[in-house]
């Protein structure tokens, strides 16, 4: 079973990818991402940066706000969204909407509804997860085979 909602994500955009026959760099890319978050040991971040990344994944599917979280880190949100960036790869929102989209999928695999799921990650309604499931993975929940 998948533990982390950020490798569930990358997981299934990984599968998505060999299923709808990508090129070989782009599987590539997306099996690097995987394993990179698999094996990830947290370890050799600005501590402020590392704070800000683990209050979102302890907190995705509660509402987040940027200034909330550079008062956190006592920095300026801009400063913080740039830096945040930089590191990972993605925008904070993105980031959270990737935590909170590997969740419901997860939930749905254990039989939750795409609305219970959704509503269980922190999306404000079943259409929000479908538009997001949509935009990031190109298929809806439906489109799984998940309730």
């Amino acid at each position: 079973m998948i533990s982390s909602p950020e490798i569930a994500y990358a997981g299934m955009r990984l599968v998505l990818g060999v299923r709808g026959r990508l090129s070989g760099e782009e599987i590539a890319g997306r099996a690097w991402e995987f394993l990179g978050l698999s094996m990830e040991s947290g370890d050799g971040k600005a501590s402020w940066l590392g704070d800000v990344y683990e209050q979102i994944r302890g907190e995705f599917r509660s509402p987040l706000r940027l200034a909330s979280l550079a008062k956190i880190a006592g920095v300026h949100p801009v400063y913080l969204a740039r830096c945040y960036r930089q590191r990972y790869r993605r925008s904070i929102s993105q980031h959270i909407h990737e935590l909170r989209l590997g969740h419901a999928l997860s939930q749905m695999e254990k039989g939750m509804s795409i609305g219970e799921a959704a509503m269980e990650a922190g999306f404000s309604d079943q259409a929000h997860l479908s538009r997001l499931c949509k935009r990031f993975l190109s298929v809806t929940p439906r489109d799984l085979g998940l309730n």
